[in-house]
């Protein structure tokens, strides 16, 4: 649903990934699983999560936005191998 513009709310997919705390705290995990985040999985986007974004778009050659983008949210699964998994809690 996240990445189908057809469907869910309307805005830019960055409006709508980064409230998502769910979402933001697997980009944590996998962000220190690569050794880019060293905070607490806080589901937040606060400034340790953005500066480790950004370290990470920068490693891998990707605009700079230290936001949850689309494009650096599927760099990130595909550089980490990893799927990011939503279970319900």
């Amino acid at each position: 649903v996240l990445f189908d513009g057809n469907q869910g709310p309307r805005g830019s997919f960055t409006d709508r990934a980064e409230p998502n705390t769910k979402l933001v705290r697997e980009a944590q995990k996998m962000l220190a699983g690569l050794g880019f985040f060293r905070g607490t999985f806080s589901g937040r986007m606060d400034v340790w999560t953005s500066n480790a974004i950004r370290d990470f778009e920068r490693h891998r050659g990707i605009p700079l936005s230290g936001r949850l983008t689309e494009q650096t949210l599927l760099e990130l699964i595909t550089y980490s191998g990893q799927p990011i998994r939503l279970s319900q809690d």
